[in-house]
């Protein structure tokens, strides 16, 4: 997984070498798994970010058409305040308002929901910094 969100985070064309060699469905998969670990699924969710960064048609047809924003919610919710695992989930939910032009609202009503409401239970720089860069950018 590792490996995966790396090659997602290089060069531009190598997350369309992901898409063209079937990597989003494994993502998907360990994404709805109930029995995925957390450091899986942080990598996964980290994942999703890089990839939806590439292009607003990446991010719209490749990764938000492909209902991950609810799961990835859903995750953010159950993190522990101020872990790493809630710091790459924010990071990467406010990546996907990243873009013009900006993601349907009915992708971006949700995230721009979840967001503020981890606004308003957590303390940690960080975190309150990739929210408030996530959502200035949409703005």
């Amino acid at each position: 997984m590792w490996c995966l969100c790396n090659i997602a985070s290089g060069f531009k064309g190598l997350v369309w070498g992901l898409i063209d060699n079937m990597a989003l469905p494994t993502l998907k998969t360990l994404l709805f798994a109930q029995d995925t670990s957390q450091q899986v699924l942080e990598l996964v969710i980290w994942c999703y970010g890089n990839i939806a960064g590439e292009t607003a048609e990446v991010r719209d047809d490749n990764v938000l058409g492909q209902g991950v924003v609810g799961p990835i919610i859903e995750a953010l919710r159950k993190s522990e305040n101020g872990s790493s695992f809630m710091r790459n989930t924010t990071w990467c939910l406010a990546s996907f308002l990243k873009g013009n032009p900006p993601p349907h609202i009915k992708h971006s009503g949700p995230i721009v929901k979840a967001l503020v409401d981890t606004l308003l239970v957590t303390d940690t720089e960080l975190i309150l910094s990739d929210i408030l860069g996530g959502l200035s950018i949409f703005s």
